[in-house]
């Protein structure tokens, strides 16, 4: 795939810089969670077809080049983005990264080689691979036990050591699996099956299935509210559900369109961010009224989207060959 064309001089101009192992430290933040603004600021170049990005809370962050069977890294602050790492090598098509809590780890599912890798982003190199069942669809790193959790297309969750690199469990939980949400207080959870069209909340105490939940047409990325009492759903069917956990109805919200994908919760669980790959556009809904308050258009193909900065910022990946950044 080659790279997008310049994206129009009203986004800043980005200076990448390609340079192994070098560290930055992010500008402080004194305020608490927030939102961005909704301002495309700049665009970040990336071979490989960008699929997956995890930032972690010091604004490290990382994303998977699915075409290109590698990851890379850089930090994010409050002006500026880079790679610090570029194109480290892991298993083959990897969909999906997750960071551990400092950003100095990143895990990725790889569909193609059937594992989950491991990198040590300061020694810029891959340093253990878990072998899956199937194609490796998601990961999630739980941010204070040492588990990782890697969704496969068969539709099946493993849970991993991340000390050890060992599988602790396998759990079915509906084929291509594919989106995950953790719940850390309540120690569960929740895995979308995008064929079964199903979530699945998961007791992490004892690795069971405690409740199964039907949900629309072909789910894709999920997020929980911070009182842990709703799921948001993309689906490419409806668009965006809110699904109530206690009760299991779920409600679709008008005007975001068909085709979503990707979909995170802003800090502040104020705003959801959705990814539509065919319109090729980011829609930003308030979570309090369920309106589609802004569509960010122009985005190529957008696939997946993450908050970081505590919400200042927000990346998204298009697939045709570059970062964008929110602010």
């Amino acid at each position: 795939m080659g790279f997008m064309k310049p994206i129009g001089t009203a986004l800043l101009a980005v200076v990448v810089i390609l340079v192994a192992n070098c560290k930055h430290t992010s500008e402080p933040l004194e305020a608490g969670p927030t939102h961005p603004a909704g301002i495309l600021s700049e665009s970040l170049a990336s071979p490989g077809r960008p699929h997956g990005v995890a930032i972690a809370p010091n604004g490290h962050f990382c994303i998977s080049q699915i075409d290109g069977n590698a990851v890379s890294c850089g930090e994010l602050t409050l002006a500026t983005i880079q790679f610090d790492v570029a194109n480290v090598p892991v298993g083959q098509s990897p969909a999906h990264v997750a960071l551990n809590s400092t950003g100095t780890e990143v895990f990725t599912a790889d569909q193609g080689s059937r594992t989950a890798s491991f990198v040590d982003i300061v020694a810029g190199r891959s340093i253990a691979t878990v072998p899956l069942n199937d194609d490796g669809f998601n990961v999630l790193a739980h941010p204070s036990a040492q588990r990782l959790y890697v969704t496969t297309a068969s539709g099946q969750l493993h849970v991993v050591d991340t000390d050890s690199h060992t599988n602790l469990a396998r759990i079915n939980v509906g084929a291509a699996a594919n989106g995950l949400a953790l719940d850390v207080n309540a120690n569960r959870l929740y895995v979308s099956s995008r064929d079964a069209s199903t979530v699945t909340a998961i007791d992490l105490q004892t690795n069971q299935v405690s409740r199964a939940y039907a949900v629309g047409l072909e789910p894709q990325r999920i997020a929980l509210s911070h009182d842990g009492k709703t799921l948001y759903i993309a689906t490419e069917g409806a668009g965006l559900e809110y699904l109530n956990l206690a009760t299991g109805t779920r409600t679709a919200v008008d005007g975001v369109s068909a085709g979503a994908v990707g979909l995170a919760l802003s800090p502040d669980n104020q705003q959801i961010y959705i990814t539509n790959p065919p319109l090729g556009i980011v829609q930003v809904v308030d979570v309090a009224t369920h309106e589609v308050m802004q569509t960010i258009n122009g985005l190529g193909r957008p696939r997946n989207v993450a908050f970081g900065l505590q919400g200042a910022a927000a990346l998204v990946t298009n697939e045709l060959g570059n970062v964008y950044v929110v602010r």
